[in-house]
């Protein structure tokens, strides 16, 4: 029998209270023909022969029945090969001299318990609310006596094969339980034993997935390819409409946006029963029709206009819960927030967990000292570096390799590309190395390499700083600066690159500077002018993304203007969301002013950030692993840039042209 050697990185972590880490072992001399759990049980016994703590996994029968393994292997749930447990793995499938990646199953709903062991009881409770089957209890009855079509049996006998190991949630990118739930759901929605408790079965069980803290479904079956026993996504689809319909007989409202094919239901419910209203967390879609209501029927909610930051690397028990209080329709992470791989997809995990609605999540990862994930890897090259090579590809694989991460971590919006041009490369200013290009042209089409790359990984795009910040003297950090610019030079310039990328970027942000051009009476921030926002971009422009302040707890605003008079005309301006990105007490202050206007003043804002959470993707499934794969690429592209000797100095963290390098 042939022997083979492997190297392999597993996970080990004392208790779901400790952090863990990945440690490497030998696994020598494994014979080609065992299992994987038994190669497992080989290293265990040297280690263990060495003193050592074993690695603890879940494992029972063996045979592909039982559903308790719960690995990850090289990134994938299972393996790679389909339609097999863990157990089911042979090393024969593996060369000689292999790396192994092991890593247990990876959900907020599924809290590590030890190394491998993961507690699914979440799926025990799932299934407990649904209940039982009004049938009579006794000896079996005769296989003949309840006719049931074959169709509707072989679907019922696929959705009852699940055997609840929990590899479809581990495989999406938002780890979703709906295959699992659907698949119990199913099989017995598919039999006429099953009709009575129809209904009640689809609501409590979907209920309670929501309530176990399982995302929603991204639709890119993953869930499917990974299953081990191969259950079909048709379950979904059908669970989707057994729960449409169950919990449109509780008088469920709808919210319908204009100009769009389809409305999306679930947002509100009210259960008849306590005559209490819910936000539920799962959105199902369906075409426009019966039972819908605009969005002016809705309870306005101006939480929804806040884009704010959060405190510290975790959400202790009051930062928790004055956030599910505020329920900002936004955050904006920052260096402050990042300590290591791990920690950041939990913070976002959590960021979700505590939002009624699915929260725009947004960083600034552009490259170069404006990168807020070189904390816990390598940093990018940046804008300038990038176009000096004058290769568009290596822009495309920046582009790409930040979209992949920032899913990877839970994000769903980069505040990039920097849209400015660089009329002057060694100007020492908060702009220095982040220009695509030095001229309209090269700017426009940088920058849209990057954007378009970007976009193909997930990741909404964001334009800044309009109209243009090129040519400001102050950092509005600290003053508002003044931008002496005409319409004719910035028409050439600045809003030649804005206009090209109208119809491109998801977002813009809009910069704290004054243009007397716009605003010749009073020295007003292009961030709070009707005339830079509604007349020049929305106007003229035909902007109809998403449209943000830059941080409005800067000096250029807070030495400008009041806290209230700032929020009001900020809205009044044309901008949907609020940036606030230091001070929880300050988003507070500005829920209060933004509740006690019209619903006639926030109603385009409230749409525009309606809008724009549809167009949002789901995280993708994170492991050390894929990180790790990811920012070696990172390096890759930073030597490619910039060459070996040079890409070994990262650029400096001391803030000193803008304490936007070090937040």
């Amino acid at each position: 029998m042939s022997k083979l050697n492997f190297t392999l990185k597993v996970w080990r972590q004392k208790s779901a209270n400790d952090a863990g880490k990945i440690e490497t072992y030998d696994a020598k001399d494994i014979p080609a023909e065992a299992s994987f759990l038994e190669m497992l049980d080989i290293v265990n016994e040297r280690i263990v022969l060495s003193g050592g703590e074993p690695i603890h996994f879940d494992h029972d029968c063996r045979e592909g029945i039982c559903g308790m393994c719960s690995l990850t292997i090289n990134g994938v749930p299972h393996s790679k090969e389909r339609g097999i447990t863990t157990c089911q793995v042979h090393m024969r499938k593996y060369q000689d001299g292999d790396t192994i990646w092991i890593e247990p199953f990876r959900a907020k709903a599924f809290p590590i318990i030890r190394d491998l062991i993961v507690n699914r009881s979440a799926f025990d409770r799932i299934i407990a609310a649904g209940g039982y089957i009004d049938v009579r209890t006794g000896s079996a009855v005769d296989a003949n006596s309840v006719p049931i079509k074959k169709s509707d049996a072989d679907a019922a006998f696929d959705a009852a094969a699940c055997i609840g190991c929990g590899a479809c949630v581990a495989a999406c990118k938002n780890s979703s339980a709906m295959l699992f739930t659907s698949a119990k759901i199913s099989h017995l929605g598919h039999l006429p034993q099953g009709q009575p408790e129809r209904d009640k079965r689809v609501l409590s069980m979907v209920r309670q997935m929501d309530s176990e803290g399982f995302g929603n479904c991204t639709n890119q079956y993953e869930c499917e390819a990974a299953c081990p026993k191969e259950i079909s996504v048709d379950h979904i689809a059908r669970m989707n409409r057994d729960f449409a319909s169950a919990i449109l007989r509780e008088q469920i409202v709808g919210v319908w946006f204009p100009k769009m094919d389809h409305a999306v239901i679930g947002i509100w419910y009210i259960d008849e029963r306590t005559n209490q209203s819910f936000r539920a967390n799962r959105l199902a879609r369906f075409p426009l029709g019966v039972h819908l209501f605009p969005l002016s029927m809705i309870a306005q909610k101006p939480n929804e206009l806040l884009l704010i930051g959060v405190p510290g690397t975790e959400l202790d028990s009051a930062t928790a819960a004055r956030l599910r209080k505020l329920q900002p329709g936004g955050f904006i992470l920052f260096g402050r927030n990042i300590q290591s791989a791990t920690q950041l997809r939990k913070l976002t995990d959590d960021l979700r967990d505590i939002s009624s609605t699915e929260p725009i999540i947004t960083i600034d990862q552009e490259g170069g000292r404006v990168s807020r994930l070189r904390l816990i890897g390598h940093e990018p090259p940046n804008a300038q570096q990038l176009r000096e090579r004058r290769e568009p590809n290596l822009i495309r694989d920046h582009g790409r390799i930040t979209g992949e991460l920032l899913r990877l971590f839970g994000f769903n919006l980069d505040l990039c590309p920097v849209l400015d041009i660089s009329f002057d490369d060694e100007a020492d200013n908060s702009l220095r190395g982040r220009c695509y290009g030095a001229s309209v042209e090269e700017t426009i089409a940088n920058a849209e390499v990057f954007r378009a790359a970007m976009a193909e990984a997930g990741i909404r795009s964001c334009g800044k700083h309009f109209p243009g910040y090129t040519f400001a003297g102050l950092d509005p950090h600290h003053e508002l600066p003044r931008i002496d610019r005409n319409r004719e030079e910035l028409e050439a310039c600045e809003l030649a690159v804005f206009r090209a990328f109208a119809d491109k970027v998801d977002s813009m942000m809009i910069g704290h500077a004054h243009y007397p051009c716009f605003e010749p009476d009073a020295a007003v921030p292009a961030s709070l002018s009707a005339a830079v926002i509604r007349q020049c971009l929305i106007k003229e422009l035909g902007f109809e993304g998403l449209i943000m302040t830059d941080d409005l707890d800067m000096g250029a605003i807070l030495n400008t203007f009041g806290w209230d008079e700032t929020i009001r005309r900020a809205v009044h301006a044309g901008n949907h969301l609020i940036m606030i990105c230091h001070r929880l007490e300050a988003a507070e202050d500005a829920l209060k002013t933004l509740e006690s206007m019209s619903a006639a003043d926030l109603d385009s804002a409230l749409a525009g950030v309606a809008r724009f959470k549809t167009q949002m993707e789901s995280p993708t499934a994170f492991s050390e692993a894929a990180h790790q794969l990811l920012d070696q690429q990172v390096w890759d592209l930073r030597v490619a840039t910039l060459g070996e000797e040079l890409a070994q100095t990262r650029s400096a963290e001391d803030g000193k042209r803008s304490p936007v390098e070090i937040y």
